[in-house]
């Protein structure tokens, strides 16, 4: 508001002479007003903490004189002199003292070096607003704050924001105008104000505060390392020694969550020196950070103190996350990832903590970052030969890892291999991401293919399936057939011949893997080796009872699945007579793997129309579980295709709508509705449905409208469905009509 009145006016001496500060007689335009205002709620803040952030917010007056003295044009050269300098400078060294000081609850923050914690600030600012439990409050406790807290934290973090943004604009405008900066601003200006971002950048705990003077602070040192003065133009350089020297001190203080705004300080003043082509600062930060990160902990160390070591660590993520050194952090992306995966090993929590989040930073880093979902294409990812090709040192440390755990897995104790090694599961997260590509063969990443294959056999679950995905970007797609075929000769023919039911397990899952990459990029090289599908016909006692695991005989349906084009009628025959005959017979006792594998059966009977038709006329006589798998393979199959959709679908779906509507399972309603809409909106939708069965149906969907019953998204099929069904009754009330109508207008 105040910059348009700024901007639109034409004389405002009148209006000076009625709103006169403290009748302050020298005040002749509105920055020299904003600026006595401000000085003004400054000293209400002093005295009464409370009552300035409810009646003089000093963060407006701040934000008032940024956008009048540095938005509009010309006003910053006109009104800014020497003693308005001098005097904003003064003002803002001390509010922040100030602001600083309510915090702390002490204004001697001269002394401090650690940031109160949550606690203490909210000790100090109810010490502020006076507030004090009454006689009666003495034995409950207060989980609420009060409203007069939250107007004071407000109110402070917010200053502190606008004070460091305003300076560091503040300093980079005048750098534009130089004759500004060379007479009005001295060397000693300079470090006060860096002394200012300092204070507010490692002094307060709340992130919005320091975020925010963070973009100040980098203005500021990006104008400073430009500055034809020597002595200002090392200021920064100062500012990150010390910092880095405050980060190797032992710090007294209660465990601050990742390392607070230290990380920030080298952030803004590596940013801006890389801005300026300073690149000297960032190693020197980096070789830092990475020598005290390295060191040994002590002996007994004090887990309420903040280590070094941890505080570096953070300080290397900040960097790695700082968008700004996007390109400039990448040559020094292989030794900070062996650092990560070696403090994986540290026997301290925080070492690990800060390591693995070091290490997810980077991934992200090196990778890029790429879509989720249907998105996440091999366009999207780079392949194994590009990645170690920009980071070609990072490779044989991976592999060491990779050979330490497989020996580990197999040279140890059965106890002792359910332990996994440190590094073993963000090795292979790394490399699970990397996308394969047509690529050719190098014996270093032929390397990684026999540690991934003993790794099928982990007893941990987790790591034979990334294993597996690591096994498809690590190996040549030329070796894919090769691979498929030893696998499968491997697969044990019959309960008589020993095998692991965890290396059988990973088996598979490697299998399933590389078939899907081959049948999604090169099906023609998989029908030259028909002997692959003949071999895994033979082994179809793997999905029989004689197979006690159910998940390795929903695996290898997955595998059948993926071939079932080139199997034979015969096995195919055999095989859907077998699963059909286990779904009638199964127990329905909870076994591990026992939906999924249910599932698994019922999608590749669905898959033959024949096969699907028997499976749906026993729809009604199938389990809860069986039918939620049957509903959502008709709501995807109907989303995609309906041509080998029958009308026996659409009929069982009418017929046994009442009862399920009826059913007190709202997920069984939920899916059900969602698939009754799908496949009669997919195909021609003929209702079978008697009239009276029709308005039944649509009087319980209205009425579950009407009462909000079952959930949103219920509720958002329950419409569907009942607009469905009432467009194709003969009798169209329209009290339902009017009700639906009501019911859309109510969530609108």
């Amino acid at each position: 508001m105040m910059k348009v009145l700024l901007q639109k006016s034409v004389d405002l001496s009148q209006a000076w002479l009625n709103s006169r500060v403290n009748g302050d007689v020298n005040i002749t335009s509105l920055c020299q007003y904003l600026l006595q205002l401000m000085q003004q709620h400054y000293f209400t803040a002093k005295t009464d903490m409370l009552m300035a952030s409810q009646t003089a917010p000093i963060h407006g007056a701040v934000n008032a004189l940024q956008r009048c003295l540095l938005e509009v044009p010309g006003v910053m050269y006109n009104e800014m002199d020497e003693g308005m300098f001098a005097k904003t400078l003064s003002l803002m060294e001390n509010m922040t003292v100030l602001l600083l000081g309510v915090l702390y609850g002490d204004q001697d923050t001269e002394s401090k070096e650690v940031p109160p914690s949550f606690c203490e600030m909210g000790n100090a600012i109810s010490s502020v607003i006076g507030h004090q439990l009454s006689s009666d409050d003495h034995e409950e406790e207060h989980v609420l704050l009060p409203e007069e807290h939250s107007l004071v934290l407000t109110c402070c973090w917010v200053s502190l924001k606008e004070i460091g943004i305003f300076m560091g604009s503040l300093i980079e405008m005048m750098a534009d105008e130089s004759n500004k900066m060379e007479h009005l601003v001295t060397a000693g200006d300079m470090k006060r104000m860096s002394k200012l971002f300092k204070d507010i950048i490692l002094k307060c705990r709340h992130w919005g505060a320091v975020e925010g003077c963070c973009r100040g602070f980098t203005k500021f040192c990006s104008t400073l390392l430009v500055s034809a003065d020597r002595e200002i133009r090392d200021i920064p350089a100062q500012l990150l020694k010390e910092g880095l020297q405050l980060l190797q001190s032992p710090r007294g203080t209660s465990v601050t969550r990742r390392a607070a705004g230290l990380p920030m300080l080298f952030l803004c003043v590596v940013s801006a020196a890389e801005t300026n082509q300073s690149r000297s600062l960032l190693s020197l930060s980096i070789n830092t950070l990475l020598e005290v990160a390295n060191r040994p902990l002590p002996d007994n160390w004090d887990q309420t103190v903040d280590l070094p070591q941890v505080c570096a660590v953070h300080s290397l993520n900040a960097l790695v996350r700082g968008s700004g050194l996007a390109v400039a952090i990448l040559k020094y992306c292989t030794v900070m990832a062996t650092l990560a995966l070696t403090l994986l090993n540290s026997r301290c929590w925080a070492v690990r903590n800060a390591a693995l989040q070091l290490y997810s930073s980077l991934c992200t880093r090196m990778l890029g970052q790429s879509p989720g979902g249907d998105h996440a294409t091999a366009q999207c990812g780079m392949s194994a030969l590009t990645f170690f090709t920009h980071y070609p040192s990072l490779l044989p440390f991976l592999l060491g890892e990779l050979r330490n755990a497989a020996i580990d897995l197999h040279h140890s104790s059965q106890q002792r291999r359910l332990c996994v090694h440190p590094s073993l599961y963000p090795v292979l997260t790394l490399l699970a991401k990397l996308q394969p590509g047509i690529q050719p063969e190098t014996r270093e990443l032929s390397e990684a293919v026999t540690p991934l294959l003993q790794l099928a056999s982990s007893p941990v679950y987790s790591v034979r399936v990334m294993a597996s995905k690591a096994m498809v970007a690590m190996m040549p797609s030329s070796k894919y057939p090769a691979f498929l075929c030893k696998m499968v000769e491997e697969l044990p023919r019959s309960t008589e011949e020993p095998y692991s039911h965890n290396y059988l397990h990973g088996q598979l899952l490697q299998i399933r893997a590389i078939l899907t990459q081959v049948m999604q990029t090169d099906k023609a090289a998989l029908n030259s080796h028909s002997l692959i599908v003949e071999v895994l016909e033979s082994k179809m006692w793997l999905v029989t009872t004689t197979q006690q695991c159910l998940m390795i005989r929903g695996l290898y349906l997955d595998v059948i699945s993926l071939v079932r084009n080139s199997c034979s009628k015969d096995f195919l025959h055999q095989l859907c007579a077998l699963l059909l005959s286990e779904l009638h017979t199964s127990s329905h006792h909870l076994q591990v793997g026992s939906d999924s594998f249910y599932g698994v059966a019922l999608h590749f009977l669905c898959k033959d129309r024949s096969w699907m038709c028997l499976v749906w006329q026993n729809f009604s006589r199938w389990n809860a579980v069986f039918k939620l798998s049957l509903l959502r393979w008709a709501s995807e199959t109907c989303g995609s295709s309906m041509t080998n959709m029958p009308h026996l679908l659409e009929k069982i779906l009418q017929v046994n709508l009442k009862e399920v509507l009826l059913n007190e399972d709202t997920e069984i309603r939920v899916v059900y509705l969602k698939a009754f809409v799908s496949v009669m909106t997919g195909g021609v939708c003929s209702l079978v449905l008697e009239e009276a069965a029709i308005q039944e149906c649509s009087e319980i969907l209205v009425r579950s409208l009407e009462v909000s019953d079952g959930g949103s998204e219920y509720l958002s099929q329950a419409l569907c469905a009942a607009s469905l069904l009432l467009s194709k009754s003969h009798n169209y009330h329209n009290d339902h009509q009017n009700h639906c109508k009501a019911w859309v207008q109510q969530w609108q």
